[in-house]
């Protein structure tokens, strides 16, 4: 998922797992500022994982800065050898 231009986390569906288990994951997050525990999950389906990020990624979003958004262009920045 990207936002901005800046990569704030995944959807998929997982691999390997038993077939009881959910399929789907997700997980929102920004460089630079630590993960957690609602930040990621797993889902029946893509659309349930697509909720479920967009809820914390509006919780998320709501606590950044100015400074922490421009934090985490820098550190994308240095992961693509900017």
């Amino acid at each position: 998922m990207i936002w901005r231009g800046l990569p704030i986390g995944r959807i998929m569906k997982s691999s390997g797992v038993p077939s009881h288990a959910a399929q789907w994951w997700w997980g929102c997050n920004v460089y630079g500022k630590p993960s957690l525990g609602g930040d990621s999950g797993t889902g029946v389906d893509l659309e349930d994982c697509k909720v479920r990020f967009k809820i914390a990624w509006a919780r998320i979003r709501a606590g950044l800065t100015d400074a922490d958004i421009a934090t985490a262009y820098q550190y994308a920045d240095r992961k693509q050898g900017k």
